[in-house]
């Protein structure tokens, strides 16, 4: 068996007032006997990304690989994965850009403790709920302790 590695695809979704968005689904990659590069596991959340700030951290600063014309991104570091999956939960209830880049500064400096915590009640919230409205109250948590109130 191999490495698990980790899948976002980014979807169509309806426009917002805040510009160009699209829908993020965040999969973990089942290894598979042979070359195959994997299964796609159950979708642990889905999220509003606007796309330009997104991608830009995501390949520049995470590390992940952008394919299929952006609309599938890779990458087998766990940890970059955890940390992208936290901000884009957070970051579409966050309308202020200085919250943003404090948002940024935050999930880069997090050890990664607090990301797997973080991420495990997304991830759990999703799982119950199946909805992106559910995500509302966790995020306005981690929000708040994080003082992006």
């Amino acid at each position: 068996m191999g490495e698990l590695s980790y899948l976002i695809t980014l979807k169509y979704i309806k426009p917002c007032k805040q510009g160009k968005s699209r829908l993020a689904e965040f999969f973990p990659l089942i290894p598979f006997n042979g070359a195959e590069p994997g299964i796609k596991g159950a979708i642990e959340v889905r999220t509003r990304v606007f796309i330009p700030e997104f991608t830009n951290l995501a390949t520049k600063k995470m590390g992940f690989e952008n394919s299929n014309k952006g609309k599938r991104m890779k990458t087998d570091d766990a940890e970059a994965y955890l940390r992208i999956f936290v901000y884009a939960v957070v970051r579409q209830n966050i309308r202020s850009e200085a919250k943003t880049e404090k948002l940024k500064r935050i999930i880069e400096d997090l050890p990664l403790a607090d990301i797997r915590y973080w991420a495990s009640v997304f991830r759990e919230t999703y799982e119950r709920y199946r909805t992106r409205r559910s995500l509302m109250k966790p995020a306005r948590g981690f929000r708040e302790v994080y003082y992006l109130e």
